[in-house]
């Protein structure tokens, strides 16, 4: 992706001139913010990235106590999002999930049985990766499967890291899983 931006970056030096002779500078600057605009990364969501891969955790530790914490965290980050600063496109799919994400984090916050956060947070996560392939992120986000969960269906969660940490049975098979996509 990176690649392409810099080719981007370098046809639009190349046609204004700048880049042979010195001249426009100005011209390539606002070329070169052009391009990173279009690159933004969705700000708002960023600490609904964040308490999500929290509470990711908390279920790869088996960890009920700290899911629940965790999912009341990311109910507050969802609902502090204005569906206003995102760009068109993300915010109509912010908008389509927003309320399936809401019940989820909710319900996650409000049990306290490990397996019933895990069976929620298969929703949580099919939904956020919706929002998550939409827009552009800081950092690569894995876009993992298990295809032993969800009694058999499989289920899928987002990760920072590449290494599967499966959030669906924790230490009993920490490593199955593998990765379906990466978003960026």
């Amino acid at each position: 992706m990176k690649s392409l931006q810099y080719l981007i970056i370098g046809s639009l030096l190349l046609s204004t001139g700048y880049a042979c002779s010195g001249q426009n500078k100005n011209q390539a600057e606002v070329a070169v913010a052009d391009v990173n605009q279009t690159k933004e990364v969705e700000e708002p969501l960023t600490a609904v990235y964040n308490s999500y891969f929290s509470l990711k955790d908390a279920l790869v530790k088996t960890d009920e106590a700290l899911a629940s914490t965790n999912a009341t965290k990311l109910l507050e980050d969802i609902n502090k999002v204005q569906t206003g600063e995102l760009s068109e496109k993300v915010g109509k799919v912010w908008s389509g999930v927003l309320t399936n994400l809401k019940k989820d984090a909710e319900y996650i916050a409000k049990t306290k049985n490990i397996e019933n956060q895990r069976e929620r947070f298969v929703s949580l996560s099919k939904n956020l990766y919706e929002v998550a392939k939409n827009s552009k992120q800081e950092s690569p986000i894995y876009y993992q499967l298990c295809p032993m969960a969800n009694d058999g269906k499989g289920a899928t969660w987002l990760s920072r890291e590449k290494t599967i940490k499966n959030p669906y049975y924790g230490s009993q098979m920490l490593s199955c899983g593998s990765v379906v996509e990466e978003l960026d």
